[in-house]
This record gives C-alpha cells, structure tokens and sequence, in this order.
C-alpha cells in the first residue's frame, strides 16, 4: 500500500548516499551534475528563462538538490524560485546548494500535494524526472492541487516518460524509484479543470505536457 512516510523515507536515503548526486541525475561527478542542471534547463523551458514572468513566481516540484532551481535564480535574479520536494534531506542540502542565491526558496511537501504553498501564488509551476517515479494517484492529486496553487493564466509544465503502447503492469504503490509509462493520452488525461491542455512535446524518455489554468 502507498504510505506518504515510506516514500518520504525512501528519497531520505537516496539523498544520505555519498554517490546522491549520480543517484539523482545519473552523473558521477559533481561537475557534472551542475552541468545537468543547464543542460536540462532547455528541455523544461524551449525559448529560455525569458519565457518566465518578470517578478514573477516558479515552482519546481520534486526539486531533488536543487540543480534546476540554482541555474534559474542565476539568470533570473528578478524571479523567485521556489522549490518542493517529499524528502526533509533533500530540502535540506538544496537550502546549502541554493544559500547565495536569495531569490531562492525550499519547501517539505508530502508526495501527494502542494499544501506547503499558497493559493494563486505561482505563475509555473513545473516537474522534471519526478512524476515518471511516482504512483499514479500520487501524480493526479499532486497536478490537481498544483492548480490551486497556479495564478489564473499560470502554466503548469510536466514531463513523464512515454510509450506508445503499455503492456506491462505498473511497479507496486511501494515502489518509488521504478518507472511508470504513459501513453500521450494518458498523460493529458492527467489533467482536469480549471486546467486546459495548450500543447505536448516530445515523446519517449521525455514527453511533455504543458496545461494553462483558466481565468
């Protein structure tokens, strides 16, 4: 059975491991694990941290260290940048990665919503390598109270890793580092109201859903 602790226990050890960073993005190296962060930058935001709403507020859920959250607050010193994530541990050595940059700001959520943060306060919010690992319920509740949370016109970005065709079951609920894979049906089908698909791009290790919130 899914239990909020057991995943929030789980992410505590991978992020207490000497090797967290190439268990986190697959680089063993820790110039290479900054690197990712500008590297995967573009992947989430196309035409660049321009697209990001002057004075504006951005929320990553699953932040992890923080390397996406450090390579935004650097070219957008105006824009505050918000990160969220299950793991205490993780939050806690993101606060150390991020500590000079202070547009930066961390949060513990607890894997099903962004209760932590409040309503009409973000204009993105987006998800990296996050949801692809997390139970299907999870992923729903998680997108459906990341609409409370959006600005009316905010815009919501999220990534999964699809397939064309699922043949085989998903992992148990008690899992929560093996993939789940979606279908582009499936993954649109995430959403609901107050928010509207406006696009997908992508396709296989990283498909992309972006939805805006209605007015």
């Amino acid at each position: 059975m899914f239990s909020k602790t057991d995943m929030r226990a789980y992410w505590d050890s991978i992020g207490c491991r000497d090797d967290n960073e190439k268990q986190i993005a697959h680089q063993p190296t820790r110039e290479g694990f900054l690197q990712s962060g500008v590297d995967n930058l573009p992947l989430i935001f196309p035409c660049g941290c321009e697209s990001i709403p002057k004075g504006g507020t951005v929320v990553e859920i699953g932040c992890g260290k923080g390397r996406l959250v450090r390579v935004i607050a650097q070219k957008r010193r105006d824009v505050r940048v918000v990160g969220v994530d299950v793991s205490d541990r993780m939050v806690e050595m993101a606060s150390e990665e991020c500590k000079e940059w202070i547009n930066t700001h961390f949060s513990v959520s607890d894997g099903t919503n962004l209760a932590c943060l409040g309503t009409n306060t973000a204009d993105i919010i987006y998800s990296f390598i996050v949801f692809q690992h997390m139970p299907r319920g999870a992923v729903r509740s998680t997108i459906s109270d990341a609409a409370r949370v959006l600005k009316p016109n905010g815009r919501l970005i999220f990534q999964v890793q699809e397939r064309k065709e699922i043949t085989q079951p998903d992992p148990p609920d008690t899992d929560y580092r093996s993939i789940r894979y979606y279908t582009s049906e499936m993954a649109t089908a995430l959403l609901s109201y107050p928010l509207s698909l406006t696009s997908t791009r992508g396709g296989g290790h990283n498909l992309f859903v972006e939805a805006q919130k209605s007015i």
